[in-house]
């Protein structure tokens, strides 16, 4: 490693550590500026550059994933690099990705859905469709168990 990119990791370094905070969780939160709810530094997102300093070059194609679920985290020690998928199935398995009322695409409520499925094959989808509001793909939606499978 030259002298200057040396000289530039170690200020990256003490730079982080000034911009963040420990805290009793292990989580080092960043509290420089915010993008979303990741922190941003010098134009990078301040988890991917603090696990380029401390740990290493992200492999290409890997986005870097908060193991500790809270993206201002910065401590390189919450951090592994992973696919898009990767990170994906770990959102799912934590219950972070919104479901039901709490996503923003949400046309129906649960009641809703359940009145659709016990209507099935008694009243037309057309008519699901004009009685709440909704295309007649979100009937079939909600007929299907891969949405609202809770239900």
């Amino acid at each position: 490693m030259s002298v200057a990119r040396a000289q530039t990791a170690d200020f990256k370094a003490r730079a982080l550590m000034i911009k963040s905070v420990a805290t009793e969780s292990g989580c080092r939160l960043w509290l420089g500026s915010l993008q979303g709810p990741y922190g941003q530094f010098s134009g990078a997102r301040a988890h991917r550059v603090s696990y380029e300093v401390f740990v290493g070059p992200i492999p290409p194609g890997m986005v870097i994933r908060h193991m500790c679920d809270r993206p201002a985290c910065i401590n390189p020690e919450h951090l592994l690099p992973g696919t898009n998928q990767d990170n994906a199935r770990d959102a799912q398995a934590r219950k972070r990705f919104p479901r039901g009322l709490k996503h923003h695409k949400t046309k129906l409520t649960g009641w809703q859905v359940m009145y659709i499925r016990r209507s099935r094959g008694r009243v037309s989808c057309t008519a699901l469709a004009k009685k709440f509001g909704v295309h007649k793909n979100t009937i079939v939606l909600a007929w299907g168990v891969e949405n609202w499978a809770w239900l």
